[in-house]
């Protein structure tokens, strides 16, 4: 296993090509460094809580992450999943593949955690001197021949049940280092007997301040678990499949498979293309935090998701070749809507001003552009018009052209109603379009590349799509307004969400896009605790 108090660090914002994340050996020495997240040049390496805290949580977001998409390419639902060996691979967006290397060493406990297999009752095979006459005849290879009618046997095999009160030391142990990774992944145990089987481990072996994952205890706890599996290995007489089991197990574990890699560049454990799981932590925070009416559209692994009945309008096509599209895909469109339309929404087609008349406080709209599609508001908006009792005494008197205070509630509130009756594509669908949109974009680069006194390629052609995207919304929905935001990895000291970048490069700001630091830590928690 692995000492987390070893390890060195590295980090290289510089380096846009690098996408790994995990621990790899150093190409100038023999030791194991832990190749951070781009953002994290703050992150505190010196803090070994903090290190142990990011391992295990960057493990445990690695681990979920495959298995759900493992599940997907059972399911046919996720194309470009394959395991191979020690690891699996995924083709992500743009051709692009992300691969991962097993850690080994905690994979076989977890992996070979088997409830019913520790507690079942287990059939052996024992030595007796009891003599089963029907079963003689599988035993006469063995058997010496006296004479020609007298052949001796010495012992012959039986299955016998067998309840371990006692277990034996080789699952204790197994037990015990299995509930030490789920402690430190913060996860709660299955079983209570398991847990038990733990603590009667370190009561046999162990002090009550032993830990494999305790900087002081490591070592010494590291040494007194080989030794006993070196004893248990020296005295088991029966090795069964059952035995292999855990035995193989709790080897790897503590013997490190993983330390001698055939990787070229080094790598132990990590993602490669570590941009694909930004963009999953993202969305997954996105999803939670927002409202669901908010949510349009979302370019993910494999798919393609649109939301309340938004209509796509994000490609390219060429004069009428309407079946040669060449697909857009943003990482996130949301809107402002979030279920009702309110006063705000209402002045993106009316200009709504108070008139007032004595002590009273009327309502006035003027529509902002002719030939809007509101014009069912118009004939709500004259409805109450005519009803107001000044209007009435003076038709032509155009201060009386206003909805009267005495009415103004039942106005907004037949207003609303005409809203609510609507599915939140039709409106969008009218023209002025009342809703604001924002094109968010997913990017794993480091601060530095966007506050760089010379843009790179990349981050150019980034700004472009990002103007396209907004674009394209514009053009379908006639009146709409658009904002950009770019999302970018950050380690944070303290506790906030996000942090707006200062002083971005000029380009970032003249296309109006917003780059925000968001905290890792934070969107890392929300993608471990979905769906719980």
């Amino acid at each position: 296993m692995l000492n987390l108090k070893e390890l060195k660090f590295s980090y290289k914002s510089d380096d846009w090509q690098n996408t790994f994340v995990g621990i790899k050996k150093s190409k100038s020495s023999d030791d194991f460094e832990f190749q951070l997240p781009k953002g994290f040049d703050s992150f505190p390496t010196e803090s070994f809580t903090s290190v142990k805290n990011l391992f295990f949580k960057t493990y445990k977001t690695y681990r979920k992450f495959f298995e759900e998409k493992k599940k997907l390419a059972e399911d046919s639902m996720l194309d470009g999943f394959s395991e191979v060996d020690d690891g699996y691979k995924l083709e992500g967006k743009d051709g692009q593949t992300i691969s991962y290397s097993k850690l080994n060493m905690l994979d076989s406990i977890l992996d070979a955690y088997n409830e019913l297999l520790i507690l079942s009752i287990k059939n052996k095979l024992s030595r007796t001197n009891e003599i089963d006459y029907s079963k003689i005849h599988k035993y006469l290879h063995k058997a010496i021949f006296i004479d020609e009618e007298t052949v001796f046997i010495d012992e012959m095999e039986f299955p016998k049940k067998i309840i371990d009160s006692d277990s034996p030391v080789l699952i204790q142990m197994f037990c015990f280092i299995y509930s030490e990774i789920k402690q430190a992944l913060e996860e709660e145990f299955e079983s209570n007997r398991v847990k038990s089987l733990a603590t009667e481990f370190r009561d046999s072996y162990l002090t009550h301040d032993s830990s494999i994952f305790d900087e002081e205890t490591f070592d010494e706890t590291m040494a007194i678990l080989k030794d006993v599996l070196d004893e248990v290995d020296r005295t088991t007489p029966y090795k069964d499949a059952d035995y292999w089991h855990f035995y193989d197990a709790v080897y790897k574990f503590l013997y490190g498979e993983n330390e001698e890699s055939n990787d070229e560049d080094g790598k132990i454990w990590g993602m490669s293309n570590f941009a694909i799981l930004w963009e999953e932590l993202c969305f997954s925070e996105a999803k939670q935090r927002l409202n669901e009416n908010q949510l349009l559209f979302a370019d993910r692994i494999g798919i393609v998701e649109t939301f309340n009945q938004f209509k796509n309008p994000f490609f390219l096509q060429i004069n009428a070749h309407r079946d040669k599209k060449r697909r857009l895909r943003p990482d996130l469109v949301i809107s402002n809507f979030e279920g009702a339309v309110d006063i705000d929404h209402l002045q993106k087609v009316y200009t709504v001003d108070t008139i007032k008349v004595g002590e009273h406080v009327n309502v006035k709209l003027t529509p902002r552009i002719k030939n809007h599609e509101f014009y069912e508001i118009d004939n709500i908006y004259l409805k109450y018009v005519n009803k107001n009792p000044k209007h009435i005494q003076f038709p032509n008197d155009p201060r009386f052209l206003n909805v009267a205070s005495i009415h103004r509630n039942d106005f907004f509130r037949e207003v609303n109603n005409y809203f609510n009756e609507l599915t939140l594509n039709e409106l969008m669908s009218k023209r002025p379009c009342i809703f604001k949109f924002t094109v968010i974009d997913y990017k794993y680069i480091a601060e530095e590349t966007c506050t760089a006194t010379y843009l790179s390629d990349e981050r150019k052609l980034d700004i472009q799509k990002q103007l396209v995207y907004e674009f394209a919304l514009q053009l379908n929905f006639s009146g709409s307004e658009t904002n950009s935001e770019f999302w970018i990895p950050c380690f944070f000291i303290d506790d906030k969400d996000f942090q707006v970048v200062l002083n971005p490069h000029r380009q970032f700001t003249d296309a109006g896009i917003i780059i925000y630091k968001r905290n890792f830590l934070k969107l890392q928690e929300v993608y471990l605790t979905e769906n719980e």
